[in-house]
């Protein structure tokens, strides 16, 4: 013996309707200054002092350090991208921001649970009074419930268009958090070579200086020049 036993359940569910987003029209601007900039920069004659021209409206690659052609630089850079606390906790948020979404879109399907039992049991004649002998049967039971939440007045869709631009806007929370790493990155890298370099040239100043200062001992040694010679070269050196 076999009974099947399906239910069907329909819930309504509504929300009030709101408004349709529209996207704000973008600034009626060009640029990020009044006046148009130069398209080329002011040669100098000096080691890299080449010419510089703006690209303007050209995409900017996402490793945009690479362009340094900096092999330090781009090993300096792939360690802070990946141990950052910040960047790691951007991306995080974004995921969880995701899975809500992922979350927020069961709401458009329906839910389905289904249940089902067996058992085995046994028919005894002497239960209704007659001789018949008893027989052993299997009963099976089968049950299946679908509900589904009607969006009749939107609830639901702004409820998952809400997740959606919480999603977007911690995408943008990551991209702005990736940049302010990168460029923070190269600009202490820069700034380090640039000191570095400015350190190495002093040094190269302190010792031209101090062989001056020998040559004008010795000069004074040899009554050629005035003590106040050998003691301006002095304050000269020290002040270096």
């Amino acid at each position: 013996m076999k009974r099947l036993a399906p239910t069907i359940l329909l819930l309504l569910a509504g929300c009030t309707l709101g408004p349709d987003f529209l996207r704000p029209a973008p600034p009626p601007v060009e640029g990020y200054t009044p006046e148009p900039l130069a398209t080329a920069t002011i040669a100098a004659g000096v080691h890299g002092g080449e010419a510089q021209h703006f690209a303007s409206g050209d995409d900017v690659p996402g490793d945009w350090w690479k362009l340094f052609q900096s092999e330090p630089l781009n090993k300096l850079m792939q360690q802070s991208l990946a141990a950052n606390p910040d960047l790691q906790a951007a991306e995080a948020a974004l995921r969880q921001a995701q899975e809500n979404v992922l979350a927020g879109k069961g709401a458009l399907y329906p839910s389905v649970d289904a249940d089902a039992s067996g058992k085995r049991e046994k028919f005894s004649g002497a239960a209704t009074g007659r001789s018949t002998p008893s027989s052993i049967f299997n009963l099976y039971n089968a049950s299946v419930n679908v509900s589904y939440g009607l969006d009749l007045f939107g609830g639901v869709t702004r409820q998952l268009e809400s997740l959606e631009a919480q999603a977007e806007q911690q995408r943008f929370q990551v991209e702005a958090a990736y940049l302010t790493l990168t460029a923070n990155v190269v600009t202490a890298a820069v700034t380090e070579a640039s000191v570095r370099a400015q350190i190495a040239a002093t040094q190269d100043i302190i010792a031209a200086e101090a062989r001056q200062l020998e040559v004008l001992q010795r000069q004074f040694g040899l009554g050629g020049i005035a003590r106040s010679d050998v003691f301006a070269e002095q304050a000269s050196l020290a002040q270096t």
